[in-house]
């Protein structure tokens, strides 16, 4: 079903993460785009369930947005952490895996921070990070060397389990 034009446009839109806050009921999809007004090629947006079952009109998110590419975004189930992989100046490679944190979901995101070599390595692309439903595995895809794909393999890093 086409999500209608709160959250498409003439441009690009891909990369959607849906989240439903526990505490307000309010359901936000966020998704990447290089519509016109953000802030660079592509950009991370945000839209919000209406009670009449439509989506309204995306909103840039500027704190998760640069002037360089910002992509795919994944929300933690709290909706209080958020992965997204971009080439933003930091980046040790074509593009990394970075995250940005809030205290609560009315707060705004934090300014993503690189996961580094732990995650990201030189001379490949990370991207399309996802977690596990207990926030303790994040799977993404890299082009990183040694993989068994023609250019792209999965990957899994671990953490240990967070606070509840």
């Amino acid at each position: 079903v086409n999500l209608g034009s709160g959250v498409n446009s003439a441009a690009i839109e891909y990369g959607g993460a849906l989240f439903e806050d526990d505490e307000t009921g309010t359901i936000t999809v966020y998704f990447c785009s290089n519509r016109l007004g953000g802030t660079g090629g592509w950009d991370i947006y945000a839209s919000t369930l209406h009670p009449d079952e439509t989506f309204g009109p995306a909103v840039l998110v500027p704190e998760l947005s640069s002037p360089f590419t910002d992509f795919r975004p994944a929300i933690r189930r709290d909706g209080l952490e958020m992965f997204l992989d971009s080439d933003r100046p930091g980046t040790i490679s074509f593009r990394d895996v970075w995250v940005s944190t809030r205290p609560s979901t009315s707060d705004p995101w934090s300014t993503p921070v690189s996961l580094g070599p732990v995650v990201n390595t030189i001379a490949s692309y990370q991207a399309r990070a996802t977690l596990s439903f207990d926030g303790t595995a994040l799977y993404f895809a890299s082009s990183r060397a040694g993989g068994l794909g023609g250019s792209w393999d999965l990957y899994v890093s671990t953490r240990t389990k967070l606070k509840e």
